[in-house]
């Protein structure tokens, strides 16, 4: 197993509606297969999530932690690769040269961190994806101003940070005023595993490296790579309600939870003070309600899709839910962790 060159890290829990389309999306690549090796990280799947692993030759990995950072984590210290990608159980290559293209650029740059060029909803995926491709979630949005919608992403990248735009992909570049993006181990998002290990410390005892990997290494190379026309189905949601689960669950993670939350929280301290500054104003914003209103009315009528009129409810409803959760700490109660979407 030592000489494989890609490490692809997949966290799991009860998957097995998805697993399987994210498994053949890497078997159908147009890549050696055998330079590959897929470490499925499970934190106790009691559905045929192992099975359909095991048919695909995948490493199993346990996750005891069960949440998904503790898991990616434990992806990365049992890689072999050269190269690590972050591919979740409910995300799709849509590119048949995904893999090709990512080893390339890492190979060609000196580059140690490669995004993927956004979502795509999946045809037939509940409507919920739509507005997750747009916004994420509304805090994020409120933030960080930014979509992952494939239509979008790779054009707002560009334009954020000072670019250099070739064929296939364009080199960031990071100045000391820009905002880290908010982005994350997982979508087909990749690192030099090899420079990470000779570079940046990994503590088993301190997750929050893992979480903080991104940022970690943007911080340090100033520079990092977007893939164009290399996207990810996305299977984020099967449901509103589940959505709206996946919400809380970051709430509470973020506020109660730091030695997983992969979020906002593990984040502030790579930018500005005003940046976290503005996290304070999303209250009132949101509780207005009108305003996100219009900002969902906005989107919903430019890019012709009436599902995102929804952010206003969202918006309301994730600021009164961090109000509840913050009454909740300073009472000193502290909510159970569920599994993500859960």
């Amino acid at each position: 197993m030592e000489n494989k060159l890609v490490s692809i890290i997949m966290p799991t829990f009860n998957s097995e509606k998805t697993i399987r389309l994210s498994l053949e999306s890497i078997k159908k690549q147009n890549f050696d297969i055998n330079l590959v090796e897929i470490l499925v990280v499970d934190g106790g799947s009691t559905d045929k999530t192992i099975e359909i692993a095991n048919e695909f030759n995948c490493r199993v990995i346990p996750n005891p932690r069960v949440q998904p950072e503790f898991a990616k984590y434990e992806g990365i210290i049992n890689a072999y690769g050269k190269y690590a990608v972050f591919l979740d159980s409910d995300e799709i290559f849509s590119n048949i040269d995904a893999l090709k293209n990512r080893i390339e650029i890492f190979e060609k740059e000196n580059i140690k961190l490669i995004f993927t060029g956004g979502y795509i909803k999946p045809k037939g995926a509940n409507f919920i994806n739509d507005y997750i491709n747009n916004f994420s979630d509304p805090f994020s949005y409120f933030m960080y101003n930014s979509s992952s919608d494939y239509r979008y992403y790779f054009d707002i990248m560009a334009k954020k940070y000072n670019s250099n735009i070739f064929e296939k992909y364009a080199i960031l570049n990071f100045a000391n005023n820009d905002i880290v993006p908010l982005s994350d181990l997982c979508a087909g998002n990749s690192i030099n595993l090899e420079y990470v290990r000779n570079n940046i410390i990994l503590d088993n005892k301190d997750v929050n490296i893992i979480i903080e990997l991104i940022s970690l290494i943007i911080e340090k190379e100033k520079m990092w790579a977007i893939l164009k026309d290399d996207y990810i189905l996305h299977y984020s949601s099967d449901s509103f309600k589940k959505y709206l689960k996946k919400i809380k669950w970051r709430i509470v993670n973020n506020l109660f939870y730091k030695e997983s939350a992969a979020g906002f929280i593990n984040k502030e301290r790579f930018n500005s003070e005003f940046f976290n500054i503005k996290k304070y104003l999303f209250i009132p914003y949101s509780l207005t309600f009108i305003l996100p209103f219009l900002v969902g009315f906005y989107f919903s009528i430019i890019r012709a899709n009436f599902v995102l009129i929804i952010h206003g409810f969202l918006t309301f409803y994730t600021g009164a839910l961090i109000c509840y959760y913050y009454l909740l700490k300073i009472l000193k109660i502290k909510p159970k962790l569920m599994n993500y979407g859960k």
